[in-house]
């Protein structure tokens, strides 16, 4: 990479650290551009340089955020039978709402931005359907592996799960009393005991 487009690539990074600490403490609503580049210690005009808006650099924040959990979605899954196939889903569940608690506060930005932007939304059903897609996969997996006590649309059922996960994930977010352990124990069995044989 040259000087320039190394640069270049650091002082978005530069950005991006700042929007984080500005959109922590002022929220979604309240953040401004001129207090990212404030933040950076680089020009209002720098900012707009690299991002159309606050809205476009908040969705890479999301990206980043959202990395962490694509990992644990990405797991491989092979289970030969029903009991490793609930050892498999059950780490994934408990890894995915313990990053709910862990990126709480980021977290609190996405639901507050999805009130005001359509751009936010929008980035939230893509991250939604990415996931969909992957659960999809795993349950096409398990039914070519006659795993599943009937033949299911992987789509629909793909989607009430994650659908599951996803209303938890936003009730941990919201309530720090609740227990990932309990819920992990309790959706997973729910969830295996009525897929698989």
């Amino acid at each position: 990479m040259n000087k320039r487009l190394q640069q270049k690539q650091q002082t978005k990074i530069k950005i991006l650290q700042a929007a984080h600490v500005i959109f922590l403490s002022h929220g979604f609503q309240d953040t401004t551009i001129t207090l990212i580049g404030e933040q950076a210690g680089i020009g209002y005009g720098t900012v707009y340089g690299h991002f159309k808006n606050k809205e476009t650099i908040f969705s890479e924040l999301i990206e980043q955020t959202m990395h962490d959990f694509f990992i644990v979605a990405n797991e491989p899954f092979h289970p030969k039978n029903a009991a490793q196939a609930t050892a498999i889903i059950h780490t994934q569940v408990y890894r995915f709402l313990t990053l709910a608690r862990v990126h709480k506060k980021t977290l609190q930005l996405i639901e507050e931005a999805m009130g005001y932007s359509a751009l936010i939304r929008l980035k939230w059903s893509t991250i939604v359907q990415q996931f969909t897609h992957r659960i999809a996969q795993d349950l096409t997996y398990a039914q070519q592996q006659n795993l599943l006590k009937y033949p299911i649309d992987v789509t629909i059922i793909a989607t009430s799960w994650f659908g599951i996960n996803e209303t938890f994930l936003w009730r941990i977010v919201a309530d720090d009393t609740l227990c990932i352990n309990t819920i992990t124990q309790q959706i997973t069995q729910f969830y295996v005991s009525a897929l698989y044989q």
